[in-house]
C-alpha cells in the first residue's frame, strides 16, 4: 500500500494467514509433532523469562486493582472482595497464557 508516498506493510505481507495457521501454536509444535530441540533453558533465557513474567504480573496486578476501584465506584458498594477478584483474574490470565490466548481484565 502507498500512503503519502510511503509503503505500508500489512500483516499478510509479514506472514501468511490460513485456516492452518489461524490458531497460535508453541514454537516447539509443528506439523502435529512436538520438537523440543528449539527450546533452550540456559541461564540467560530463564532469567529473561522470569523478569518479563514478573513485569507482566505487576502490570496485571495494578490493572486488576484499578478495575476493582472503578467497579466499586460505579456500583456504590462499600466493600467488594478485591482478593477474590484479583485471584480469579490472575488465574484466568494464567490459563489464557497457557492456551495461547490474549489475557485481559474484565
Amino acid at each position: 500500500r502507498q500512503v503519502f508516498g510511503l509503503s505500508t506493510a500489512t500483516v499478510g505481507d509479514a506472514a501468511g494467514f490460513s485456516a492452518e495457521t489461524a490458531l497460535p501454536t508453541p514454537i516447539f509444535y509443528s506439523r502435529g509433532r512436538w520438537d523440543f530441540s528449539k527450546v533452550s533453558f540456559s541461564g540467560d533465557v530463564v532469567q529473561r523469562i522470569l523478569v518479563q513474567g514478573f513485569s507482566l504480573f505487576l502490570v496485571g496486578t495494578v490493572e486488576v486493582l484499578m478495575t476493582v476501584e472503578v467497579v466499586k465506584n460505579m456500583l456504590d458498594t462499600k466493600e467488594p472482595c478485591a482478593d477474590q477478584q484479583m485471584f480469579a483474574t490472575t488465574l484466568g490470565n494464567f490459563v489464557c497464557g497457557l492456551l495461547g490466548a490474549a489475557e485481559g481484565d474484565t
